[in-house]
């Protein structure tokens, strides 16, 4: 039986978006087995690291045991410094939030950036409250993605791989994807029964061992 400690951790893993990638399988004992994939720090995380030194930063998190970062910023470096330093430190980089107006005022630079890096895929972690006040401001947003999306397509940056029929999701060590503690409560408090059990939602339960609830 999968305790609510293990199944908490379980969730957590699954709320980051590992199991997209990695394809979490669970046998039917607690030890969860399969491989997680590639793991990832977001460099937000290290923002005054980075600050500091970003060579030494790398250096460090390649040390660690990370094989990925996902910049947000470059602190001052061009983008073949950055690429050098990542080939120093053994790290690639598949991924890097960008600001909308870098989508809105300069989308061709930014995936020039992202191709002489080697990101493949670009995010836009936030609107501003100014650009998603009615339905027509996000109406507006969405063109501009749309737009942002060909270019994109025609530069070699993607959401997903031209070989891949499945959408990848993104895993950062801070749960930047989604908000892991939001998911779990969410799942907590939406899927308890009246007795105190904890329903486990249909599509998660082939990750949880079979079981059907928790306690």
């Amino acid at each position: 039986m999968v305790t609510r400690r293990e199944a908490l951790r379980r969730l957590g893993l699954m709320a980051a978006g590992t199991v997209g990638i990695g394809e979490l399988a669970c046998a039917q004992t607690d030890v969860v087995t399969g491989p997680l994939g590639p793991l990832g720090v977001q460099l937000y995380t290290l923002r005054r690291e980075m600050a500091q030194s970003v060579d030494a930063t790398l250096a460090r998190v390649a040390e660690i045991g990370y094989s990925e970062v996902e910049f947000a910023g470059y602190f001052g470096r061009s983008p073949a410094e950055i690429r050098s330093g990542l080939a120093a430190a053994g790290l690639s980089s598949p991924a890097a939030h960008v600001d909308i107006n870098a989508v809105i005022a300069d989308w061709p630079h930014t995936l020039d950036i992202a191709n002489t890096i080697g990101h493949r895929y670009l995010v836009v972690p936030s609107v501003p409250p100014e650009m998603r006040v009615s339905l027509d401001h996000w109406r507006a947003v969405a063109d501009i993605f749309n737009r942002a999306g060909d270019e994109a397509r025609r530069a070699g940056i993607r959401i997903k791989k031209s070989k891949e029929t499945k959408h990848r999701f993104v895993h950062t060590l801070n749960g930047s994807g989604l908000a892991l503690p939001r998911v779990i409560a969410a799942i907590l408090e939406m899927h308890q029964t009246p007795t105190g059990r904890v329903r486990i939602p249909e599509k998660l339960r082939a990750y949880m061992g079979g079981q059907d609830y928790l306690g």
